[in-house]
């Protein structure tokens, strides 16, 4: 397994758990599914979450490396680990084109937090 070493805290690589949406990518004006794959990911999860942000970011923490920077206004919780999210895409052509970065994770019930893989995503016109 590939390591890391990023500001002397040394993490195994990021297991592969965002997989990017289960009908298309995201595009305007409709809804984007990601889900999380619980096959490498905290299999023992009670709930996923995922955060989109403009901004990519490389900042290691006691768990894991957070990929994402904070999005606004917060992150998407769901409440059933495994089934995919339902994010609404704005119907709002100026979305078309810059590259966001998605990151998801996933939470046990002992309180355990799994940081997954980010993802880049573009969001489309189809």
């Amino acid at each position: 397994m590939a390591r890391s070493n990023n500001g002397g805290i040394s993490h195994a690589a990021q297991p592969r758990g965002v997989l990017p949406g289960v009908t298309s990518s995201p595009v305007i004006a409709q809804t984007w599914d990601p889900v999380i794959d619980h096959s490498t990911l905290l299999p023992d999860a009670v709930a996923d979450f995922m955060g989109v942000s403009g901004t990519p970011v490389n900042v290691p923490t006691s768990i894991s490396t957070v990929l994402c920077a904070a999005p606004s206004p917060g992150l998407t919780l769901s409440g059933s680990p495994g089934v995919p999210f339902a994010l609404p895409t704005p119907a709002d052509c100026s979305l078309a084109g810059p590259s966001l970065r998605s990151q998801g994770g996933a939470l046990n019930g002992a309180g355990a937090i799994a940081l997954a893989n980010a993802i880049d995503v573009t969001i489309g016109t189809f």
